[in-house]
């Protein structure tokens, strides 16, 4: 009768640990589906910013080249003003002259200054892109980790 009485209440204790594990494992594969659909949001995210960056990184080659060609320009202005100061013979049409070339070369130095500051919106919005992707990696990291160890 002692040993029935035993058997029995292991059987109970054996039952009550039964549903402790089994509420211990709905409670891993909740957290399992959890992490699983925010890896899936990060993947998400991190796609969206890495289009972004490539779509940035267009745009600053694009802002480059502009930059560039508008040294070139300048570059000929100064040329084309060196050739007119060169070949003007009389006072009043050199000024004239002057007055143009000067006029032009602000404006292009206007436009270049303009497209540096373009550009340099675009290099911060890239580093915020890259600061937040390093971010979200980090983020993952720690969620791989925590799968891991519900895994294990």
């Amino acid at each position: 009768n002692r040993h029935v009485v035993e058997i029995k209440e292991i059987e109970a204790k054996l039952e009550e640990k039964t549903v402790i594990v089994g509420n211990l494992e709905s409670q891993a594969s909740s957290k399992s589906s959890e992490l699983l659909r925010m890896q899936a949001e990060y993947e998400e995210k991190l796609a969206d910013l890495e289009k972004e960056n490539t779509e940035l990184n267009c745009k600053l080659a694009e802002e480059v080249r502009a930059k560039n060609s508008l040294r070139s320009d300048c570059d000929e202005l100064m040329t084309t003003l060196q050739r007119k100061e060169r070949a003007m013979k009389g006072q009043e049409e050199e000024q004239v002259s002057l007055s143009q070339l000067e006029e032009t070369i602000k404006q292009k130095d206007e436009d270049i200054a303009e497209k540096i500051k373009e550009l340099q919106e675009c290099v911060e919005h890239i580093e915020k892109s890259e600061c937040e992707h390093q971010e979200l990696r980090n983020t993952i990291s720690k969620l791989n980790g925590h799968v891991a160890d519900l895994e294990s």
